[in-house]
């Protein structure tokens, strides 16, 4: 069993290998998993919001491989174990927002930070990033952030979610120092 996320006292879970991988609800204080979540491969990732099968409480949403493609994936959301599920096509899953509502994904090429909005996988944004970028991730609930090489620096850029602007938030030098580059990583 590998936990992949938690949220309201419930985690989310991969439970078995290979063919028999399947992923899982496990409520805190319990013995035994709550629900098997069948028909989903491996769990990618968790929104950071309650996973809770209470129906007053706020469903989360992970995303599960769905397929042997790396590359496809599906959210689904998890308030009742199913829900209105989506797929990303193409673009390799990052990370929920800190708030659950968006995703971050990176384009088939990863030149291009995509955000999805959680529910529905509507697009909310694309931001250019280019091919040298080394590392991206959510700052906040509506801001991405992602670094790339300048020379023998590092540059961290910041872009909003809500205003589609970017700007360049530090430069970090002595990066020649760095033996081998930074592989890419989300």
């Amino acid at each position: 069993m590998v936990p992949v996320a938690y949220g309201g006292g419930i985690v989310l879970m991969t439970v078995g290998e290979g063919a028999a991988q399947r992923s899982a609800l496990w409520e805190a204080g319990d013995d035994a998993v709550v629900a098997i979540l069948d028909g989903t491969g491996a769990v990618v990732g968790g929104a950071n919001a309650s996973f809770s099968r209470n129906a007053n409480a706020v469903g989360g949403r992970a995303v599960f491989r769905v397929a042997e493609d790396h590359c496809r994936y599906e959210v689904r959301e998890l308030r009742d174990g199913d829900g209105s599920p989506w797929r990303l096509r193409r673009e390799p899953f990052v990370a929920f927002s800190p708030d659950g509502n968006a995703v971050l994904a990176t384009d088939a090429l990863s030149e291009h930070l995509v955000v999805r909005r959680a529910s529905d996988g509507k697009r909310l944004r694309t931001f250019d990033v280019g091919r040298d970028t080394s590392a991206y991730g959510w700052e906040d609930a509506d801001s991405v952030v992602f670094t790339c090489f300048r020379g023998a620096s590092t540059l961290i850029t910041r872009c909003s979610v809500s205003s589609g602007g970017c700007r360049q938030a530090a430069e970090l030098p002595g990066t020649e120092r760095i033996p081998q580059r930074i592989r890419r990583v989300g």
